[in-house]
């Protein structure tokens, strides 16, 4: 017996990538992107990005290798704009050039969330009173994003050596509360979750590649990511999440759902960081 949400007709993935047919007297401009279910998300930056046309819809395909099929298929349409992560193609030399394929410069779209003014927004939206000074009193961007490196970089690790290996594993799935204890100075992991993915990974490894080194291949991997790279390298959905505990807990906010918190973070970005995308995209519609 199906689930009631698998009996839901969906539309075939070519039918997806034509949808622009449809919404062309609404749309100066289509973007098309990997999420399917994160459009509203992605309108919203792209309406910031390009306030003066026409956008009314953006296309989610539901993968990266949808968004460049649909760029080979219309690769002489300049009205068609297509914008995947950059997950860790560059580190792997796996970017596909096309004149309308476009490729994020950090991990993903999350990672351009990370702005200390739009998270400081946020806090004033939930706590309306709360005096700036206040703000930058329990929370500082860049602190932060030094406590959390100890404790992300061998997990978003293991995700680089899942990917370059094609180990078939997914990415591990955080709870902060099970995963971390950010009372300690520094910040520790506890339980035994991560620390079992970490071998969960090693043993793929082993099966995949019998010679090759888990320990090595973290020590490789290591360089990429740096505090210098954290913003770039490591996943921006590890990055927000954790950003958003310290938030909520530091200001003693209510909870809320991990795409809610980007959502609204996403309103408050001057999207300074998003300038290198739309000099390429003006330069494809010039």
């Amino acid at each position: 017996m199906i689930s009631v949400l698998d009996s839901i007709p969906k539309r075939s993935v070519r039918a997806k990538a034509n949808l622009d047919l449809i919404w062309s007297q609404f749309n100066d401009l289509n973007f098309f992107i990997e999420d399917e279910y994160k459009e509203n998300f992605y309108l919203n930056l792209f309406q910031k990005l390009y306030p003066a046309i026409r956008l009314e819809k953006v296309f989610g395909l539901g993968g990266k290798r949808y968004v460049k099929q649909s760029a080979r298929d219309k690769v002489n349409s300049k009205k068609d704009i297509h914008i995947v992560d950059l997950d860790f193609d560059h580190l792997l030399n796996n970017i596909e050039i096309l004149p309308n394929l476009f490729y994020l410069e950090r991990y993903s779209i999350e990672n351009y969330l990370i702005e200390h003014e739009a998270i400081a927004e946020f806090i004033k939206e939930e706590k309306t009173t709360i005096k700036a000074s206040e703000i930058n009193l329990k929370f500082n961007l860049e602190s932060s994003l030094r406590d959390l490196h100890d404790v992300i970089w061998k997990l978003s690790a293991c995700c680089f050596i899942i990917h370059k290996f094609s180990l078939g594993i997914e990415y591990f799935k955080m709870e902060i509360n099970r995963d971390f204890n950010f009372t300690a100075t520094p910040y520790v992991i506890k339980n035994r979750f991560i620390t079992d993915y970490y071998e969960e990974v090693k043993e793929a490894l082993k099966i995949k590649k019998p010679r090759m080194s888990f320990e090595r291949q973290l020590t490789l991997a290591q360089r990429h990511f740096k505090r210098s790279d954290i913003i770039v390298n490591v996943p921006g959905k590890y990055l927000m999440n954790l950003i958003k505990y310290i938030v909520v807990k530091n200001f003693e906010l209510r909870s809320l759902h991990n795409e809610n918190f980007n959502y609204r973070v996403a309103k408050n970005c001057n999207l300074d960081s998003l300038a290198f995308l739309k000099s390429k995209i003006d330069e494809l519609l010039n």
